[in-house]
């Protein structure tokens, strides 16, 4: 392996390290939840709780896209600078099954970390409930990549 490549692969060990810490904070958080109460309960603990899973999902899914995803894309030498390409390289990869489910799950981090709207927040709780084994999927495969780079 050449000292570059080396570097790259070094740099994705790097960003994957990061992305299983983040994750292992989001699964305590997916962890607690039970899925019969989403959307139905008020209760002020089971609102923190579905918070907590909201902030570390777009953690997680930020550190994805912009750090472990952007680290492979190195690792190939491709040269990519918009989020669909770098998207249709992980699903060629195989790192991801659908940039399409991706680009939602990127709509719905950009509203956790940007909207100050209460009003559908049990809906985005949904959401983030549901879209967060694709995030552990994602990783799982960056895993396996690794274990072939």
């Amino acid at each position: 392996m050449t000292d570059i490549l080396q570097e790259k692969r070094n740099v994705l060990i790097e960003a994957y390290t990061l992305a299983k810490k983040a994750e292992d904070v989001l699964r305590y958080s997916y962890g607690k939840i039970d899925p019969s109460q989403l959307g139905v309960s008020k209760h002020p603990d089971f609102l923190e709780t579905q918070e907590a899973m909201a902030a570390r999902f777009a953690r997680l899914e930020d550190i994805l896209i912009k750090k472990v995803f952007r680290a492979i894309a190195e690792v190939e030498f491709v040269d990519i600078q918009r989020f669909l390409d770098l998207l249709n390289l992980m699903e060629k990869l195989r790192i991801i099954d659908s940039a399409a489910q991706w680009i939602e799950m990127k709509e719905l981090r950009n509203i956790i970390a940007h909207e100050y709207e209460f009003d559908d927040l049990l809906a985005l709780y949904r959401k983030v409930y549901q879209f967060t084994p694709v995030l552990f999927s994602a990783l799982e495969q960056v895993k396996r990549y690794l274990g072939k780079a």
